[in-house]
């Protein structure tokens, strides 16, 4: 399941939510989860790809 990464502008601290692509797509920004605010940003993080080939 992919991981999104959110910060909150109001209590300037970053949290993490698992959530499906489509529930993604159709739900707004989460609220923070340490203070309640909806004023967050998504941010862009990395991501790992893991294959079935060795490279």
């Amino acid at each position: 399941m992919p991981t999104y990464e959110y910060h909150c502008d109001d209590c300037t601290k970053t949290f993490i939510v698992h959530l499906t692509i489509v529930e993604h797509e159709k739900t707004p920004a989460p609220a923070c989860q340490y203070c309640g605010s909806k004023n967050v940003t998504q941010q862009i993080s990395g991501s790992t790809v893991i294959t079935s080939k060795k490279s």
